[in-house]
């Protein structure tokens, strides 16, 4: 009967003969008065399929074959003290023999009233409303139905009210409690001096479990009669209830009989994407994009997108919607808008304060991500980056685009900059995150939880790193958050756009960072769950099977170029993540030169490494999951070793979270709220899975995929207490003070953050890095003031600096000039005179050489060779990173000549 309320008295009729949509009697006088309130009856209203919500009066959406029932909320009908529905027509069958074997006398009762009143006239006969089906909403026993459009929900006090109040505030005060109890558990932890031990987790581990506990407690009084009619007014029902139109979009096959109808074009279309991946396949072969390889990728996605897509859409459909959409856009001022800006720019305050002074240095890290992007401006377009144990494109390309901007260059700064935009990028798709998985049930519940989101995340220390490191990792919460959104429509709805959306993300996001490799357990996962609450006919079970199967079309025609890759060089794809399981040793080896070398593990020796790695997982998982608020990352460079990732007002929202997210699983059988847990446990497997490194669990940069999860969860209490705070006390006064303690605790949170991320990470990540922006300034110095780059060199020292980055931190990324071996000067000396370009040595112009301070070889044969030169100790910003510079004056020809004959070289002919 559930999706058939329209038709349900059919139903009634074959077992009793009795009518099902009947209502309770009342005078013509009660119905002027329903009419002239918005409590009154509601006219029928048009869903549209695409975007789930409401048509403008008369409209049809004649895009869509089916929209949705125009109904009451999805939710439990809320009820009396005699336990009785307040609309006892509105049950199915099964909720009916369930309320009789409750309350037998009543619910006979209630169904004589309901046999005996006379039926009203259906708007809209359900069998013949053809593409739109609508029904009108009108009280029947005096509960009011809001007026779509209407700003604020429309609560009818009941009798009931003042124990509905006192109920909703001894509730508030017991979720306040929580969170105080979780806040002092979280403060134990974040003052531990030492995390090594486990002193700090025993004292502060009964606080966090006794604060979810208290906060369950609350959770239980929602299940009270009063809370319920409670959260029924709450909820902001509508003449459409939006679960409503899902479950009907869910399990209506009217899209899967059109594209039976257009099956030849479909046919046609899926051929010409097919013959684009295999050129796809071929003309991107050898690691390299080829302007004909990237056509054919890009068409074939496009004409399989088409092949796969629901009725009547074409390419051109999303851009026409677009420009009809800006056509119509009319600018409406309000203060979720508000909220938004001003969260998004304390967010951006946050990541361009002192953007080139913190983090301080390069890492050889970002020095092989800026050599690979100059590759790409240079014109060498790779597949997948095979060099620092393999890394995927995307961001690659982003750098060397951004570096053909005016103004842009290179460099340290442009990496941050890139990553900084990534991440502020992330917060707007936050917002819409936290409401897309709350807004169509309760729309403030859903803004409250977007703003509260973003929020937390804009001043999360967490993500500030993430997008000030300068690497790709910040692009990982960003791509979740993308999948989660579209998942979560995908599996509310069914619909075939959401799910090639879902395919698209998860296609494009292989290209982003390793750990995406994850996601698509998560849409599984989502799916499975889908099956559970959702899929209640062969019919729907086929449309969720087959639109899983094209996710998975779409997103395998993206991965072309990365599948090609992956079998042409299979190491070099999986080497990081093979590292991590098995351990280096088994895939490599010293050769007899003593040089580390690759070679292929056989199944065998991969099985036996896992198999001894196995029992570490279960360990690597606790330590994942207590990093966000015990230890965290342990790596100067992604953290203050140790620190947890969440403050704690953040880690203490997380703990009474995972109370009021259980409570949301259990109220509502939505696969949605049930996929984010599940979310962050599989997104916590690339830091988990390091079971051969275990050193490297917790990390912060690979459990970043967890991010939207965790933050999601503690944005939930923010959002219920805030809300609490507005509905006791009520009207303007409520919002300003919800606002007011909103802003103090957010503000909180970001000066806790502030002061960890400029004060303890910046001090230890400069302690850490070494000074290659001082020695650069000396080089830059020395290069533009007549000495030349060509006439500088570096003496390589084993654990010392990467010559590279003090050459981009010079602003002479292809500066070539690095000695291996200090033998090798005479010859390093002859080749440079010898070059034609821009580092060719100037014979007539001092050298300059750099060494490490504990290299006294270096300095005695450089006293040997030049005994005119003089040796000065250059004194950084970190006392213990000093280094000597050795400055000769110019030789000329005939000393140069000299000094080659005098290492055995053959004078140069310069002539």
């Amino acid at each position: 009967m559930q999706g058939e309320t329209g038709r349900g008295g059919q139903v009634w009729r074959r077992i009793g003969r009795l009518p099902f949509r009947r209502r309770a009697r009342r005078k013509p006088a009660d119905d002027a008065a329903l009419n002239e309130t918005p409590e009154g009856v509601v006219q029928p209203v048009a869903i549209s399929r695409d975007s789930g919500e409401p048509l403008p009066p008369g409209a049809v959406d004649t895009e869509a074959p089916v929209t949705a029932v125009a109904a009451a909320a999805d939710a439990p009908a809320p009820e009396r003290e005699n336990g009785l529905p307040q609309t006892f027509e509105d049950l199915t069958l099964a909720a009916a023999l369930q309320q009789w074997w409750r309350a037998p006398l009543e619910t006979t009762s209630a169904l004589i009233t309901v046999t005996r009143t006379p039926p009203p006239t259906e708007a809209v006969d359900g069998e013949t409303a053809g593409d739109v089906q609508m029904m009108p909403v009108a009280p029947a026993l005096g509960i009011g139905a809001a007026v779509i459009g209407t700003d604020q929900p429309q609560v009818v006090r009941s009798p009931e009210a003042q124990v509905q109040r006192s109920l909703e505030g001894l509730q508030l005060m017991i979720r306040i409690a929580a969170f105080i109890v979780a806040w002092a558990g979280c403060v134990i932890l974040w003052s531990s001096p030492d995390r090594r031990l486990d002193d700090a987790l025993i004292a502060g581990a009964p606080f966090l479990a006794l604060a979810a506990l208290i906060w369950l407690a609350g959770e239980a009084l929602t299940a009270l009669p009063p809370m319920r009619h409670s959260e029924q007014a709450q909820t902001e029902q509508t003449a459409v209830s939006p679960s409503v139109t899902a479950r009907a979009a869910f399990a209506d096959p009217t899209e899967m009989r059109e594209t039976r109808r257009v099956q030849g074009i479909r046919v046609v279309l899926a051929l010409i994407g097919i013959a684009g991946m295999f050129f796809a396949w071929e003309l991107n072969a050898d690691n390299t994009f080829t302007a004909g390889g990237v056509i054919a990728w890009l068409g074939s996605v496009l004409f399989i997108v088409w092949a796969l897509a629901p009725a009547r859409w074409t390419p051109f459909k999303p851009i026409t919607a677009a420009v009809r959409s800006i056509n119509r856009l009319e600018f409406r001022f309000s203060w979720v808008l508000a909220a938004l800006i001003a969260i998004f720019a304390l967010a951006a305050a946050f990541r361009f304060i002192d953007l080139a002074g913190v983090p301080s240095e390069m890492t050889s890290d970002h020095v092989e991500k800026l050599l690979d992007a100059q590759r790409v401006f240079d014109g060498q377009y790779d597949v997948f980056f095979a060099s620092n144990h393999g890394r995927d494109p995307v961001q690659f390309y982003l750098l060397a685009f951004m570096a053909g901007l005016p103004g842009l260059n290179l460099d340290f700064d442009l990496l941050k900059l890139l990553t900084v935009i990534e991440g502020l990028l992330t917060i707007p798709l936050l917002f819409w995150l936290g409401r897309e998985l709350m807004g169509p049930r309760e729309p403030r519940l859903g803004d409250l939880v977007g703003l509260a989101l973003a929020a937390l995340v804009a001043v999360s220390f967490w993500h500030e790193m993430l997008s000030r490191l300068g690497l790709r990792i910040v692009l990982t919460p960003l791509v979740t958050t993308l999948l989660l959104i579209f998942l979560t429509r995908a599996l509310r709805t069914n619909r075939r756009i959401d799910f090639i959306m879902v395919g698209l993300i998860l296609g494009f996001g292989q290209y982003t960072y390793q750990a995406t490799r994850m996601l698509p357990l998560i849409v599984v996962a989502g799916v499975a769950l889908a099956v559970v609450f959702k899929v209640r006919s062969w019919v729907a079970g086929r449309r969720l099977l087959s639109n899983l199967l094209v996710a998975a079309a779409v997103s395998f025609v993206i991965f072309v170029p990365l599948l090609r890759y992956s079998t042409d060089f299979p190491e070099d794809f999986w080497r990081r993540t093979s590292g991590r399981l098995f351990g280096d040793d088994v895939t490599q080896v010293v050769d007899e030169s003593g040089n580390l070398v690759y070679r292929q593990a056989t199944f065998d020796e991969r099985l036996i490494a896992f198999r001894d790695n196995v029992p570490a997982l279960l360990v690597n998982y606790g330590d994942a999951l207590l990093m966000y608020n015990w230890r965290g990352d342990v790596a100067w460079f992604h953290n203050v070793p140790l620190l947890p990732a969440m403050d704690p007002l953040a880690g203490s929202l997380l703990i009474v979270g995972v109370g009021a997210w259980f409570g949301l699983m259990l109220r509502r059988g939505d696969p949605a709220i049930w996929v984010v847990p599940l979310t962050i446990l599989i997104m916590a497997l690339p830091s988990a899975l390091a079971i051969a490194v275990p050193l490297e669990n917790p990390s912060a940069t690979r459990m970043s995929g967890t991010l939207p999860g965790v933050y999601l969860i503690a944005a939930l209490p923010f959002a219920l207490m805030g809300r609490s705070l507005v509905t006791l006390i009520g009207g303007r006064r409520g919002l300003i003070v919800a606002s007011v303690a909103a802003v103090v605790l957010v503000l909180g949170s970001y000066a806790t953050n502030a002061r960890t991320f400029f004060g303890n990470y910046d001090e230890n990540y400069t302690l850490n890095a070494l000074p290659y922006s001082d020695a650069a300034a000396v080089l830059r110095n020395f290069g533009e003031s007549g000495g030349g780059y060509g006439n500088a060199f570096i003496i390589a020292y084993p654990y010392w600096w990467d010559h590279r980055a003090l050459a981009i931190e010079a602003g002479e990324i292809a500066w070539p000039n690095t000695i291996p071996e200090r033998d090798d000067v005479p010859t390093r000396l002859r080749d440079a005179s010898l070059r034609e370009s821009e580092y060719r040595l100037n014979l007539d112009a001092d050298l300059l050489f750099y060494y490490h301070p504990d290299d006294a070889l270096t300095l005695n044969i450089l006293q040997t060779w030049f005994p005119m030169g003089t040796g000065i100790l250059m004194e950084t910003s970190q006392p213990e990173n000093s280094y000597y510079l050795y400055r000769v004056p110019a030789l000329g020809l005939l000393g140069f000549q000299q000094f080659l004959e005098l290492n055995g070289l053959e004078p140069i002919n310069l002539s």
